[in-house]
């Protein structure tokens, strides 16, 4: 996992409401930066789009190598979220 401190006692919060580790959740900031992702999130994007994730990357850039559909909608449930709508994906 990782951790940036001004969020962590937060996170560590809402981490424990998280029922396995095989879930998959990202946290990013207002600028759209990642501050927390699960190790089964990191997984899957490294080895479906080849995406190296490291914590305050930019989400815009860690998509350049999905799919451009992909993309667009990630962009807007991002949008959304950060517009105080909760949003929940199951697969």
């Amino acid at each position: 996992h990782y951790y940036h401190s001004e969020h962590s006692k937060h996170f560590n919060e809402f981490i424990q409401h998280i029922p396995t580790i095989e879930d998959h959740y990202w946290v990013i900031d207002t600028d759209f930066r990642l501050i927390e992702a699960s190790e089964g999130w990191i997984k899957q994007m490294e080895a479906a789009f080849g995406i190296p994730v490291k914590s305050g990357a930019h989400m815009h850039e860690l998509a350049k190598n999905v799919p451009e559909t992909i993309r667009k909608a990630w962009i807007q449930f991002h949008e959304r979220a950060l517009a105080g709508e909760s949003i929940t994906f199951e697969v």
